[in-house]
């Protein structure tokens, strides 16, 4: 038997940082999973650990939180 899959909602919300440029929350829930910025044309990641990963787009970064978000529940 498998599993019926079940859909989940992610939410991202867009703030200011101290130096100007914008930052996205992700979060599933209420749950908060980590941050996407960009950064001298990269992307940087950090997770809710305050573990920072160089990625080459927004939506990697997305995919690579939500990843570590699945891997740890």
């Amino acid at each position: 038997m498998s599993k019926a899959k079940k859909s989940i909602e992610v939410e991202i919300t867009e703030k200011k940082a101290g130096n100007g440029k914008t930052v996205s929350e992700v979060y599933i829930g209420k749950q908060f999973l980590g941050n996407v910025r960009e950064d001298d044309n990269k992307f940087l990641m950090t997770t809710a650990k305050n573990e920072s990963f160089k990625v080459n787009s927004f939506d990697e970064g997305i995919q690579e939180l939500i990843k570590e978000f699945h891997l740890h529940h």
